[in-house]
């Protein structure tokens, strides 16, 4: 199976599962996976060479949606060698090649959330409300979590690699007490 398929097989079981946060304070963070996430979060709009992204309406209401991209990944009608033709493969490469469900269950299996406020630094996070981050060896890997628009839950908003410590510089850091997921489908 193409490696990029893998990934995507794999997300589709996060997808089958909300998973709760309470942390220090008493607050319930609900974080919900869709499929559609999957693309943005490995950073295939950023392969707008490809033919296939670029019938996507990632920023408008034309092409192809993510969600169809996603089941394009799933069916192998886009794959890692595919993407990797892309001349801006370079811009994504470390994401999609640290994007999994080791890093992911990691990532969700953490103690602390950053209780993220993107005033504190310079980013273009700025609908980012949590980020779940993890070391590992010489990088931080990060899981931006944003806020539904109904209020009902969080969904993933970012995925991606820094060596640096940069987004925990000067953030609040809470405990999680217990984290726990619930099967949806």
């Amino acid at each position: 199976m193409d490696p990029l398929q893998m990934k995507a097989v794999e997300f589709a079981e996060l997808c089958k599962f909300d998973h709760y946060y309470e942390l220090e304070g008493g607050q319930v963070v609900r974080l919900v996976f869709r499929g559609a996430n999957f693309p943005h979060l490995l950073g295939l709009h950023k392969l707008t060479d490809l033919p296939l992204i670029q019938r996507i309406g990632f920023h408008s209401r034309k092409g192809m949606s993510a969600m169809a991209l996603f089941k394009e990944i799933q069916r192998g009608r886009l794959t890692l060698a595919d993407a990797q033709r892309s001349s801006f493969y370079a811009l994504i490469d470390l994401r999609v090649e640290s994007f999994g469900s080791y890093s992911l269950g990691v990532l969700l299996h953490t103690d602390f959330m950053i209780d993220f406020d993107p005033k504190l630094i310079f980013t273009d996070l700025n609908k980012a409300r949590f980020l779940l981050v993890q070391r590992y060896q010489d990088h931080y890997t990060h899981l931006a979590l944003g806020e539904e628009p109904d209020g009902s839950g969080f969904f993933p908003l970012s995925y991606f690699v820094d060596s640096r410590d940069y987004y925990l510089r000067n953030q609040k850091c809470i405990r999680i007490v217990k984290s726990y997921r619930v099967r949806v489908s």
